[in-house]
């Protein structure tokens, strides 16, 4: 099973029960309990498989996994990594949402229809903590983060998968958007700018940028030959330029023939683009190896305190002090590393971040304004308009609109 000592786990059990007030489970890879409190669910069939199953779709996204065990009754699961091996599960426990008020009686008749199991388990489902959606979806993230802080694995296949899911997800909204600009053309001038980010050694930047390129040549053109060659044409540019550059940096050509290699033998794009996203993060590190100027280090602090303050007002002067350089120096430097002004790139995130709260979450519009530090709903549809080409509302219309 896990490796995982009862003293591990204990310090585990305190510390989320101290956050959440919920005692959470240890489970096999089966989903059968192997360490914690029990409960009335842990030897009916139906929770057994619904918690294997939490595993395994935690393991495959890379993140925890909430899931619904009957009609308002929620649980969440970690799958427990460690290295490429799955090892088992932890589950946070079970609430009744508050969104959806679960049916006592008819979940306890589901989960347990006779006899003296089903008394028992309309008590504990009586219980259950009553919670709203949001507090659950961050008691699972604090599981995820609780479990791997005090356990002794590096869960190399978890992040991995997470990866891979963040950049799907990622690839598929560019898409989405994509369909929805007339006339588009293949961006060719963004060639650039994801080399500026990678100058800049902003790895989420570049990463992002690269999902919205492999989105632009899936929408240029589906075919796998045509993709193939589109990717090993930018990873051609990168590697040229970088070595113009500085002709130091030649050993990015034989680890470009290895990349060459990989790419042709991906047969789906989503396999490819799981290869040239880790091309991408190799020659991010190879030029990093090659020495981090004092240039790209105030560039990334400047980048890094911009992500971390984006839902507060942000003042050229407050990233300067923050880099520990003049604010003419940050203005220049910025548009040479980036290819974008401070302000250009504050609404690039601010309108990467309402696009998503747009869709996963209920917030209204003028909320999402007050969120993201804007002065008002006008200002923040503005904004959004001009750099989305639609409104807030008509973004979030056309998302629900769109089949899953």
């Amino acid at each position: 099973m896990t490796n995982l000592t009862p003293a591990t786990w204990k310090r585990i059990v305190r510390s989320y029960r101290s956050d959440c007030d919920l005692t959470p489970i240890l489970l096999a890879p089966d989903g059968q309990r192997v360490m914690g409190e029990a409960s009335p669910l842990d030897t009916l069939p139906l929770v057994i498989q619904a918690r294997r199953h939490a595993i395994e779709e935690s393991l495959r996204w890379g993140e925890p996994y909430v899931f619904l065990l009957a009609a308002g009754v929620i649980s969440w699961a970690v799958a427990l990594v460690d290295g490429q091996t799955l090892l088992g599960g932890a589950c946070g426990g079970e609430v009744t949402c508050e969104d959806d008020r679960a049916d006592v009686p008819a979940v306890a008749q589901h989960l347990a229809p006779w006899g003296s199991a089903h008394n028992r388990m309309r008590s504990y489902l009586q219980a259950l903590p009553v919670w709203p959606q949001a507090r659950i979806h961050t008691a699972a993230d604090l599981l995820s983060e609780t479990v791997y802080a005090a356990a002794p694995w590096k869960p190399t296949v978890w992040h991995k998968n997470r990866d891979n899911a963040t950049q799907q997800r990622q690839i598929a909204e560019a898409i989405h958007q994509g369909k929805q600009v007339p006339n588009r053309n293949w961006p060719i001038a963004e060639e650039r700018r994801l080399l500026l980010l990678l100058r800049a050694g902003d790895q989420n930047g570049a990463r992002k940028h690269l999902n919205q390129l492999l989105a632009a040549m899936f929408l240029d053109s589906p075919r796998q030959a045509v993709l193939q060659a589109r990717v090993l044409e930018l990873l051609g540019y990168l590697i040229r330029v970088a070595i113009e550059d500085s002709p130091e940096r030649v050993s990015l050509m034989t680890a470009h023939q290895q990349w060459i290699e990989q790419i042709i033998a991906a047969r789906t794009f989503e396999g490819l683009s799981h290869v040239v996203r880790d091309a991408l993060d190799a020659f991010l590190s190879e030029v990093a190896q090659q020495g981090l100027t004092r240039t790209n280090l105030h560039v990334r602090q400047a980048l890094d305190y911009v992500n971390q303050h984006l839902t507060t007002s942000i003042s050229l002067a407050d990233v300067a002090q923050a880099a520990g350089i003049s604010r003419f120096r940050l203005a220049h430097l910025l548009k040479a590393t980036t290819g974008q002004t401070l302000l250009q790139h504050v609404k690039r995130l601010r309108t990467d971040e309402a696009r998503r709260l747009l869709e996963t979450t209920p917030l209204s519009c003028a909320a999402i304004a007050s969120t993201l530090g804007f002065a008002d709903q006008s200002h923040f549809t503005r904004h959004f308009r001009e750099t989305a080409g639609i409104t807030p509302a008509q973004y979030r219309r056309a998302r629900r609109l769109t089949p899953a």
